[in-house]
């Protein structure tokens, strides 16, 4: 990907309504390996308090794990 498709990506992506085809094709983008085998989605049962008000649901798009070991969700 060259530098301006790279601004259009993070314009479209972060710049508009929530798209998760798009936001998707972003974390492709940026991350290697993202590991997409164990989604899931939640609904508002398990949202912490603190974000009750502004999380209605999340889904797990998948995990990354970086060359150190340390892993991610991608939510």
């Amino acid at each position: 990907m060259n530098k301006d498709q790279g601004v259009h990506l993070l314009d479209t992506t972060f710049n508009a309504p929530f798209d998760e085809q798009r936001f998707t094709r972003f974390i492709n983008e940026l991350l290697n390996d993202v590991n997409t085998g164990k989604g899931f989605e939640y609904g508002a049962s398990p949202i912490k308090n603190t974000f009750q008000d502004h999380v209605n649901k999340f889904r797990r798009l998948g995990g990354y794990q970086d060359p150190e070991g340390n892993s991610v969700d991608i939510l």
